[in-house]
Formats: C-alpha cells, sequence, structure tokens
C-alpha cells in the first residue's frame, strides 16, 4: 500500500522553480505568483494538496509522481500546460 505524501509545501515549491529566485525580502506568496514553470516530476507526490501555492504556474511538470487527482489544479488559473 503506498503512502500519501504530504502536501505541497513553499519549501517544495522553491526547489522545484525554473530560472527564478526570490528577490530580497520578497515574501513567498508574491514570488509564487511571478514564477510561471515548476519542475514537481519525480517527486513521489501521491497529492496535489497544496499546488494553489503555485499561483502564477503556467507550466507544472508533474511527471513520474504518483498522482491519485488532478483536481486540485482546478484552483490554478493560470495553468496552460500540463505534463504528467
Amino acid at each position: 500500500m503506498m503512502s500519501t505524501s504530504p502536501p505541497i509545501t513553499e519549501s517544495l515549491l522553491l526547489r522545484c522553480v525554473s530560472g527564478a529566485v526570490p528577490g530580497r525580502g520578497e515574501k513567498p506568496k508574491r514570488f509564487f505568483t511571478r514564477v510561471s514553470h515548476y519542475n514537481l516530476q519525480n517527486r513521489n507526490l501521491t497529492s496535489l494538496d497544496g499546488i494553489e501555492l503555485a499561483s502564477g504556474s503556467r507550466v507544472l511538470y508533474l511527471y513520474d509522481n504518483h498522482i491519485s487527482s488532478l483536481a486540485p489544479l482546478s484552483r490554478l488559473r493560470t495553468l496552460g500546460q500540463l505534463y504528467i
């Protein structure tokens, strides 16, 4: 039986951004509104709970995980490309 992964956190998202770093003193919420690409592949994710933190995402790489539901993606209004 596969265990459920913890929710997606700010810390995980910071490790998975492509080509962006937070500005000095920039709050994570503001940073995540301007990041467009996240490399979340091969992270043993079983759940996308917390993905709404990636509010500015346009492209998500989610392949090589064990995700059981894509429903949380409905919270990402700017998502245009999904690789799963």
